[in-house]
């Protein structure tokens, strides 16, 4: 089995948003890093002190969350399973508010898969995929109920571990723009791989264009166009990173009620939301539950301020209603539908 990662797509803004400034409008800075295990993009209308400090709250945030590092914040609690350990206010919140999307989606969000991502996932070269036996075994030690998390102090059974790769991006995306906005920056776009928060309009004014990814295309040919002011913009699927194993494919999103990677009817699924954190974990869990089970929440979700674009393997859109007018499709090989 080989690990394949193409490289992340960035937001897809339309030209005109970068080259046509209105008079005396402050030109736009950007920096680019790869950071959490994909490409970043900070483009902002700021200084490039403000800039640098963006970045290196960004390189915090990798060194503390990262799952696959025994330094990091995580790695040392996954480490230490079976015994209590004290987590930073800022980690503790963050597993906090995981445990909450857990709980919200019934377990199709899960911030304790770490023992069946590194059964997967592996050390990145080749092997074989694991036996349903080992998958058994890993399963034995996941779920979030059994997590204690009291104020900052953690326990986890022998065995367990936290990944909150699933949310992690989001996080550092929602934390830079806070940073942004702190500093008084009134236009800006952060890119984390995939995460995309927007503050204000783009150069020239109106909204934001962003680009959602044709799950079944090449990188960067689009599937359609968003338009979104002061939004965060999370994609998430299984056509970017996936396993190869004699001509079988196996996405990177694993369904925690089996251990396996899941078996969506979904290619694709996009959320918008105020918060990138939010929109992390809820992209992940539509894609998970299936385009029936996403389609009921439909209702939950718009009253919360969420909306969505479901994009299903048999070629059909769903759309939120609250999106009526603000996606434009473009490729015509797909249809499309409003949300019920």
């Amino acid at each position: 089995m080989t690990w394949k990662r193409s490289l992340p797509i960035l937001a897809l803004i339309l030209i005109a948003a970068v080259l046509f400034l209105r008079p005396g409008e402050r030109p736009f800075e950007e920096r680019r890093a790869f950071l959490m295990g994909t490409a970043v993009l900070v483009r902002a209308q700021a200084d490039e002190a403000v800039l640098d400090e963006t970045m290196a709250l960004l390189r915090d945030l990798d060194r503390s969350l990262s799952a696959h590092s025994e330094s990091s914040e995580i790695g040392r609690a996954n480490g230490k399973s079976g015994t209590e350990v004290s987590l930073s206010p800022r980690t503790a919140r963050l597993l906090e508010r995981a445990l909450l999307w857990a709980e919200r989606t019934g377990g199709a969000f899960d911030p304790t898969l770490r023992p069946l991502t590194r059964l997967w996932l592996g050390d990145g070269l080749e092997h074989e995929p694991p036996s349903p036996e080992a998958v058994a075994e890993a399963l034995r030690h996941v779920g979030w109920s059994r997590v204690r998390l009291d104020g900052k102090k953690l326990l986890l059974e022998p065995a367990m571990g936290l990944d909150l790769g699933g949310i992690a991006k989001g996080y550092g995306a929602d934390e830079a723009v806070s940073l942004l906005r702190h500093k008084g920056v009134s236009s800006a776009l952060v890119d984390l791989g995939g995460n995309i928060v927007v503050i204000g309009e783009r150069p020239g004014g109106g909204p934001w264009r962003i680009g959602i990814q044709d799950p079944r295309k090449p990188r960067g040919e689009r599937l359609g166009i968003v338009e979104v002011r002061d939004r965060s913009v999370v994609s998430s699927g299984n056509y970017e990173r996936f396993l190869l194993w004699q001509g079988e494919r196996y996405g990177h999103i694993v369904d925690p009620a089996t251990g396996f990677p899941a078996r969506s009817d979904l290619e694709g699924v996009t959320v918008l939301s105020e918060s990138s954190l939010d929109g992390d974990a809820l992209a992940t869990a539509l894609f998970v539950l299936g385009r029936e089970r996403a389609l009921a929440l439909t209702e939950d979700l718009e009253r919360d301020g969420y909306a969505f674009i479901l994009v299903g393997a048999d070629r059909r859109i769903d759309l939120s209603p609250s999106l009526t007018g603000l996606f434009r499709l473009e490729a015509e090989e797909y249809r499309l539908e409003t949300g019920r």
